[in-house]
């Protein structure tokens, strides 16, 4: 799974190991997270 933040846009992918990386496939907008910065942890 791959996150991408640019100001307001929030854009989403997934996708298997050994598999050609797709276009983004989510996106949505969300001006309360315009700024800071985002973390994911897998554990």
């Amino acid at each position: 799974m791959k996150l991408s933040f640019n100001g307001s846009l929030i854009m989403g992918k997934a996708f298997n190991t050994g598999y050609a990386e797709p276009d983004w496939q989510v996106q949505a907008e969300d001006a309360r997270y315009s700024t800071g910065h985002a973390g994911y942890y897998t554990y």
